[in-house]
């Protein structure tokens, strides 16, 4: 969103007032959106830092421009009163003749800070710019965002057997959940407490757990074989095929445009559209 927009003008004048945004308190009457906001700024903190140009719109306190960071839990006692470098000061105070200036009455009560400001390069005939640092442009995008502060894991050898170009989103998340043991069958149930039939609704003679929905019902059986065999594969055994193709090429995927790939994918998928079918049944087992 720019820094031009209506909604950022609104915030600006009627929650920030002229006020520092890093250092707000969270108001007790503030709508939950703004809450959210303020309560995640230790996120922004060290994604963000000024460009330090004549130094005229940074806060050398408050804001974060220098290598060790924000700088206002650092800030001396003995400044509180000073007339230059106080609590409010601008970075433009100790900028003088095109470099760092800092009073000399004020070095040792910096300490470390004055040693690193010298890696802060100035350019006092530009303004100062705030930039983003995880967009290499510097701009601050959406998806830069949500990619650097989501969780994010090893990617699974099995990603493109479960999302790919023009997959059906249902069929996507029941595989998902299928590769994650997490479908909500009768036998995890019936682990959980509840007092249910761990029967399968189809044939009403095995436990119903992951493998038998998908692989091992009957009805899910006589599904997979028309269908495989309706795309070439000639295999008996049921499971020999699972074993061969299925678990192949989730391990070893090497190009996704491979026709028997995408044979795998459909199938994988046809499996999730018989587990839709089941849930329906078990839910609505009169229509």
């Amino acid at each position: 969103m720019g820094k031009d927009s209506l909604w950022v003008a609104w915030i600006t004048k009627n929650l920030i007032k002229n006020r520092n945004f890093w250092s707000l308190s969270i108001p007790n009457d503030c709508s939950w959106s703004w809450r959210r906001i303020l309560g995640d700024r230790h996120l922004a903190r060290n994604l963000i830092i000024h460009r330090i140009g004549d130094g005229t719109t940074t806060k050398f306190w408050l804001d974060p421009w220098h290598p060790e960071g924000i700088l206002a839990n650092r800030f001396p006692h003995a400044l509180r009163y000073d007339s230059i470098l106080h609590r409010e000061a601008l970075v433009s105070t100790c900028i003088s003749n095109f470099s760092w200036n800092i009073p000399e009455h004020l070095v040792n009560n910096l300490g470390n800070i004055t040693t690193r400001i010298h890696e802060v390069e100035i350019d006092t005939g530009m303004a100062d710019e705030l930039v983003w640092k995880p967009n290499p442009s510097g701009e601050y995008s959406l998806k830069s965002a949500y990619n650097v502060i989501r969780p994010t894991s090893t990617k699974v050898p099995w990603a493109k057997l479960v999302f790919f170009s023009m997959c059906i989103p249902r069929h996507s998340f029941i595989a998902w959940m299928t590769l994650h043991r997490a479908l909500k069958t009768k036998y995890k149930l019936r682990s959980w407490g509840l007092e249910v039939d761990s029967t399968c609704s189809f044939s009403q003679t095995s436990i119903e757990d992951d493998f038998h929905i998908l692989f091992g019902c009957p009805i899910s059986k006589f599904i997979w074989k028309s269908v495989l065999q309706r795309l070439g594969f000639s295999r008996g055994n049921l499971y020999d095929w699972l074993r061969d193709k299925l678990v192949h090429y989730s391990f070893q995927w090497k190009r996704p445009c491979e026709h028997r790939s995408k044979t795998c994918l459909q199938c994988l998928h046809i499996s999730c559209m018989i587990r839709t079918k089941q849930t329906c049944f078990h839910y609505y087992p009169h229509e």
